[in-house]
């Protein structure tokens, strides 16, 4: 995996970079979608850009519930908006930056949202969970859960167990 700085909670500065991947995601809009946001949905990058608006929002009325990743730079690469619970942690939110989701970007660095999916599942490991993620993902996002170890679940939201919590940390 690449090496990533871990970040937990949102101080003004990680507020800040927040709204810097709201500022570079409308230049993208501007530049390679000709200002027509129409283009985006239904796209990863679309999908994206709703996910950074809601982690932009817990960020702020939630700071404690933020996780994220920079990089060497001190670029923030990816973000969360966790809830541990009874006996496990649910991400509400998970998304990477903009440029990540482009093709050929120049800050693009690969790695960051399975990095931060790496994070979470130690972080629920030290709690006591034993490495237990749930989220939900949407329909583009499946194979990437699928082949970190996610399963769907009866109630259609996807679980790292612990077993595959393991199997995926030994990786």
């Amino acid at each position: 995996m690449n090496e990533f700085d871990t970040v937990k909670g949102a101080d003004a500065r990680l507020q800040q970079d927040i709204a810097n991947w709201e500022n570079k995601a409308d230049d993208y809009v501007n530049e390679l979608f000709d200002n027509e946001m129409e283009r985006v949905y239904g796209t990863r990058f679309g999908d994206n850009l709703a996910i950074i608006a809601d982690i932009a929002e817990n960020a702020v009325t939630n700071p404690e519930t933020f996780r994220g990743l920079r990089d060497k730079e001190g670029r923030l690469q990816a973000a969360a908006i966790v809830h541990p619970d009874s006996d496990y942690i649910e991400v509400e939110f998970i998304a990477t930056a903009p440029w990540n989701i482009l093709q050929n970007q120049p800050e693009s660095l690969k790695g960051a949202g399975t990095s931060l999916i790496e994070e979470l599942a130690k972080e629920s490991r030290d709690l006591g969970f034993g490495g237990r993620l749930k989220l939900y993902a949407i329909p583009r996002a499946r194979q990437f859960y699928t082949d970190i170890g996610f399963v769907e679940t009866d109630e259609g939201d996807w679980e790292l167990t612990p077993e595959a919590a393991e199997r995926f940390l030994e990786q």
